[in-house]
């Protein structure tokens, strides 16, 4: 509900989803009870019973960009997994070290800009992974990345969408 009416309100030009990766599993959970409720009882949804809720997911950014809105989504990061030999030398899919967007596989096509987020020896580390308005930006690391930094470095780099809000007391507060 409240998605649909920041759609429709004039005065939201961006808004945020914290975090996608719960909302896609929460959508999940909804669709798995729903699917009980009809009678086919289990514990888990199947690999292909996943695309009626990733489309779901799939919908909000394309609703957003339809509607001309900014849409923030954070996600969590997980395992990334990829076919490797164990230990026994037959080949099965384990983590390979290294970490992926958890929640629908292919978010980034949907989205103009990704920035990836990680915590390292204690630190925050930022990159700027996707930048569709302008490429030159993909792959930069962004040191001690806030809101409004980030934000200046898009808009300074030639963003033509709506005005990211900058952060301020009333935005952060609600008053």
């Amino acid at each position: 509900r409240l998605f649909g009416e920041a759609l429709q309100d004039p005065s939201v030009a961006t808004f945020v989803v914290d975090t996608m990766t719960l909302l896609r599993k929460n959508k999940c959970d909804a669709y798995l009870q729903e699917l009980q409720t009809a009678g086919k009882p289990r514990k888990q949804l199947m690999q292909t019973e996943y695309g009626h809720p990733d489309g779901a997911i799939r919908s909000l950014y394309t609703f957003a960009t339809s509607y001309e809105k900014n849409l923030v989504a954070t996600h969590h990061l997980r395992d990334h997994y990829a076919p490797q030999l164990n230990k026994d030398g037959q080949v099965e899919q384990m983590p390979d070290g290294t970490k992926e967007v958890d929640g629908v596989k292919d978010t980034a096509r949907y989205a103009d800009i990704v920035l990836r987020n990680e915590k390292r020896a204690g630190n925050l580390v930022s990159k700027m992974t996707k930048c569709g308005p302008n490429i030159g930006l993909e792959n930069i690391a962004i040191p001690g990345a806030t809101w409004d930094s980030v934000m200046q470095l898009i808009t300074d780099a030639g963003w033509n969408g709506k005005p990211f809000p900058r952060r301020t007391p009333e935005i952060i507060t609600g008053k």
